[in-house]
């Protein structure tokens, strides 16, 4: 399928895993992608829940037919087959102790450590969006290729060893989840 819109930017919508959905009842997410000259698509930014996409992935596409996913872009689709893996991997982070929502984000005593988490990111190669519209606060990471993941994953183990968050993610060279 190659759909097109004035701009050549499309929603894909991704499916959460079961724990995904059970633990943080979000059941899809979308990401951006643009059209590549062949036709297909590249994902352009980092997924918050699935672990099926990374930033720079290149994906074929199909119409999405699901009725129960609110669209609020139309027409939204879905990945039809991963065409070409960009070497990129994504890491999610996620806050332990629930935000105080009568606190600014700064302000919140859960938020503290993911500064200090995002100021490292800041001073490497990796890329982070936080995300504060959940219960607890979460950050997505991007871990470009031929980087070395060992001093993130250090950070984030001590921050698992301090609970402070967990972590998932799907780096190659990691295999457990903290």
């Amino acid at each position: 399928m190659n759909p097109t819109n004035d701009h050549q930017l499309i929603k894909v919508v991704l499916y959460t895993d079961n724990e995904t959905r059970e633990t943080l009842g979000v059941r899809t997410e979308s990401v951006w992608a643009s059209l590549t000259p062949e036709g297909n698509y590249t994902i352009e930014n980092t997924p918050f829940y699935s672990l099926e996409v990374c930033t720079n992935d290149i994906v074929e596409v199909a119409l999405n037919t699901d009725d129960q996913i609110s669209q609020e872009i139309t027409p939204t689709y879905t990945i039809a087959r991963i065409i070409q893996p960009s070497g990129h991997a994504t890491v999610h982070v996620h806050a332990l102790a629930p935000r105080d929502r009568n606190l600014e984000l700064e302000a919140d005593p859960s938020y503290a450590p993911f500064a200090d988490l995002h100021k490292f990111i800041e001073s490497t190669e990796y890329t982070f969006e936080g995300n504060d519209c959940t219960q607890h606060y979460m950050t997505a990471i991007d871990i470009p290729p031929h980087t070395d993941p060992a001093p993130l994953f250090a950070k984030l183990d001590a921050g698992c060893q301090a609970a402070h968050w967990t972590y998932t993610h799907n780096h190659p060279t990691k295999n457990e989840s903290a």
